[in-house]
Protein backbone atom coordinates (compact mmCIF):
# COMPACT_ATOMS: atom_id res chain seq x y z
CA UNK A 1 0.00 0.00 0.00
CA UNK A 2 1.39 3.24 -0.77
CA UNK A 3 2.12 5.69 1.71
CA UNK A 4 -0.83 7.98 1.63
CA UNK A 5 -2.97 4.96 1.81
CA UNK A 6 -4.22 5.65 -1.59
CA UNK A 7 -3.22 2.63 -3.92
CA UNK A 8 -2.23 -0.90 -3.67
CA UNK A 9 0.71 -2.55 -5.46
CA UNK A 10 1.15 -5.49 -6.17
CA UNK A 11 3.49 -7.93 -9.13
CA UNK A 12 2.19 -10.16 -11.54
CA UNK A 13 2.20 -11.51 -15.18
CA UNK A 14 1.76 -8.95 -17.38
CA UNK A 15 0.31 -9.93 -20.99
CA UNK A 16 4.14 -11.95 -22.34
CA UNK A 17 4.03 -13.40 -18.80
CA UNK A 18 6.77 -10.65 -17.48
CA UNK A 19 6.18 -10.15 -13.90
CA UNK A 20 5.50 -6.41 -13.10
CA UNK A 21 4.33 -4.10 -10.62
CA UNK A 22 0.42 -2.95 -11.10
CA UNK A 23 -1.52 -0.28 -9.23
CA UNK A 24 -5.09 -0.06 -7.89
CA UNK A 25 -6.27 2.82 -6.77
CA UNK A 26 -8.18 2.20 -3.55
CA UNK A 27 -11.62 3.80 -2.66
CA UNK A 28 -11.90 6.63 -0.58
CA UNK A 29 -12.97 6.43 2.36
CA UNK A 30 -15.68 9.05 1.65
CA UNK A 31 -17.17 6.53 -1.30
CA UNK A 32 -16.71 3.81 1.60
CA UNK A 33 -19.20 5.06 3.88
CA UNK A 34 -21.55 5.76 1.45
CA UNK A 35 -21.59 1.73 0.46
CA UNK A 36 -21.54 0.71 4.08
CA UNK A 37 -25.00 -1.03 3.36
CA UNK A 38 -23.75 -2.74 0.51
CA UNK A 39 -20.10 -4.96 1.89
CA UNK A 40 -19.97 -6.80 -1.50
CA UNK A 41 -19.14 -3.47 -2.97
CA UNK A 42 -16.82 -2.40 -0.60
CA UNK A 43 -13.89 -4.94 -1.41
CA UNK A 44 -10.90 -3.57 -3.39
CA UNK A 45 -11.15 -6.71 -5.27
CA UNK A 46 -14.61 -5.87 -7.39
CA UNK A 47 -16.10 -7.55 -9.97
CA UNK A 48 -14.11 -5.79 -12.33
CA UNK A 49 -11.08 -7.34 -11.88
CA UNK A 50 -8.20 -5.76 -12.12
CA UNK A 51 -9.70 -3.78 -15.57
CA UNK A 52 -8.77 -0.20 -13.77
CA UNK A 53 -5.42 -1.38 -12.71
CA UNK A 54 -2.61 -0.17 -14.12
CA UNK A 55 0.64 -1.37 -15.30
CA UNK A 56 3.89 0.85 -14.24
CA UNK A 57 7.06 -1.09 -14.85
CA UNK A 58 7.17 -2.33 -18.23
CA UNK A 59 10.37 -5.06 -18.20
CA UNK A 60 10.94 -7.13 -21.08
CA UNK A 61 13.08 -9.72 -19.65
CA UNK A 62 13.60 -9.96 -16.09
CA UNK A 63 10.41 -9.69 -14.15
CA UNK A 64 10.30 -7.23 -11.33
CA UNK A 65 10.65 -8.90 -7.72
CA UNK A 66 10.88 -6.29 -5.21
CA UNK A 67 9.72 -2.76 -4.96
CA UNK A 68 8.91 -0.33 -2.91
CA UNK A 69 7.28 3.26 -2.69
CA UNK A 70 8.49 6.35 -2.93
CA UNK A 71 7.90 8.60 -0.04
CA UNK A 72 5.83 10.93 -1.78
CA UNK A 73 3.73 8.14 -2.85
CA UNK A 74 4.38 8.97 -6.30
CA UNK A 75 6.80 6.50 -7.85
CA UNK A 76 7.70 2.71 -7.25
CA UNK A 77 11.23 2.13 -6.74
CA UNK A 78 12.41 -1.29 -7.92
CA UNK A 79 15.92 -2.91 -8.54
CA UNK A 80 17.13 -4.85 -11.83
CA UNK A 81 20.31 -6.37 -13.41
CA UNK A 82 19.84 -6.25 -17.12
CA UNK A 83 23.15 -7.94 -18.51
CA UNK A 84 23.60 -10.48 -15.72
CA UNK A 85 27.19 -9.05 -13.74
CA UNK A 86 24.78 -8.57 -10.48
CA UNK A 87 25.32 -4.58 -10.70
CA UNK A 88 21.79 -4.07 -10.07
CA UNK A 89 20.22 -0.33 -10.66
CA UNK A 90 17.68 1.78 -8.89
CA UNK A 91 14.93 2.34 -10.90
CA UNK A 92 11.98 4.69 -10.41
CA UNK A 93 8.57 4.16 -12.38
CA UNK A 94 6.07 6.96 -12.00
CA UNK A 95 2.40 5.91 -11.36
CA UNK A 96 1.14 9.40 -12.65
CA UNK A 97 2.87 8.50 -16.27
CA UNK A 98 4.03 4.87 -16.84
CA UNK A 99 6.02 4.24 -19.36
CA UNK A 100 10.08 4.17 -19.40
CA UNK A 101 11.48 3.46 -15.92
CA UNK A 102 14.10 6.23 -14.65
CA UNK A 103 17.72 4.61 -13.81
CA UNK A 104 18.40 6.61 -10.72
CA UNK A 105 22.52 4.98 -11.03
CA UNK A 106 23.50 5.05 -14.40
CA UNK A 107 26.99 3.90 -13.76
CA UNK A 108 28.10 1.42 -15.15
CA UNK A 109 30.13 -1.28 -12.89
CA UNK A 110 27.59 0.46 -9.71
CA UNK A 111 25.55 -1.62 -7.39
CA UNK A 112 23.07 0.02 -5.91
CA UNK A 113 22.83 -2.20 -2.58
CA UNK A 114 21.38 -0.50 0.43
CA UNK A 115 18.80 2.21 0.15
CA UNK A 116 17.33 4.86 2.67
CA UNK A 117 14.88 7.49 2.69
CA UNK A 118 12.88 9.76 4.91
CA UNK A 119 9.64 11.49 5.49
CA UNK A 120 11.94 14.72 6.63
CA UNK A 121 13.29 14.81 2.78
CA UNK A 122 10.31 12.98 0.58
CA UNK A 123 12.32 13.65 -2.98
CA UNK A 124 15.21 12.74 -2.20
CA UNK A 125 16.94 9.20 -1.75
CA UNK A 126 20.64 8.00 -0.01
CA UNK A 127 22.27 5.20 -2.09
CA UNK A 128 24.91 3.02 -0.63
CA UNK A 129 26.33 1.92 -3.46
CA UNK A 130 29.81 -0.16 -4.57
CA UNK A 131 31.63 -0.21 -8.00
CA UNK A 132 33.01 -3.32 -8.88
CA UNK A 133 36.49 -2.18 -10.06
CA UNK A 134 36.94 -0.18 -6.80
CA UNK A 135 37.25 -1.92 -2.61
CA UNK A 136 35.13 1.16 -1.45
CA UNK A 137 31.85 1.78 -1.39
CA UNK A 138 30.80 5.50 -2.27
CA UNK A 139 27.14 7.10 -0.72
CA UNK A 140 25.25 9.30 -2.90
CA UNK A 141 22.10 11.20 -2.68
CA UNK A 142 19.78 11.37 -6.00
CA UNK A 143 16.93 13.95 -5.61
CA UNK A 144 13.94 12.28 -7.18
CA UNK A 145 11.40 15.12 -9.00
CA UNK A 146 8.28 13.42 -10.43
Amino acid sequence: MSRDGRYLAYVKPDSSNIANVFVRKLPSRRRDMALERSAKDLSIFDRDGTKTDRQVTFEKVEGVSAYSWSEDSTGILFIQDHDGDENYHLYLASIATPGDAIDLTPFPGVKAQDIYSSELYPTKLFIVSFRSNTSGRHVSAVTCQL
